[in-house]
């Protein structure tokens, strides 16, 4: 079934307050998933074309590149910290059957600290 992720909702930083900050991936370095004018913006900061607004489609969210021609979108998923370990971030293809060049499942962001 393809995912309609046209359907997807902006989110409000209250839906993500508890996640917002400052993460840190061990080969794409550092991202912020941060409020921006009433928004939650995902930014890289040594790629800034992976840059996106962060939407809500059913119970799962997805950051919508800013530019379309950057990458497919991806699913955000979050995992909360435990056992003394920080809070994570993974992301996948919102379409498993997209371009199998983005290497989402690679990714593996850890909370670093709060929003700039």
């Amino acid at each position: 079934s393809t995912v309609r992720a046209s359907a997807a909702q902006p989110l409000a930083p209250a839906a993500l307050s508890a996640w917002t900050g400052r993460y840190r991936d061990p080969w794409l370095g550092e991202m912020t998933l941060c409020p921006d004018n009433g928004r939650v913006h995902f930014a890289v900061a040594k790629s800034p074309r992976l840059n996106g607004e962060v939407m809500r489609l059913g119970s799962r969210d997805l950051v919508r590149w800013t530019d379309r021609n950057v990458a497919p979108d991806a699913w955000l998923d979050l995992h909360p910290a435990q056992g003394g370990q920080a809070a994570t971030l993974t992301m996948a293809k919102v379409d498993a059957l997209g371009d199998f060049s983005s290497d989402y499942e690679d990714l593996h962001f850890t909370r670093t600290g709060d929003c700039p």
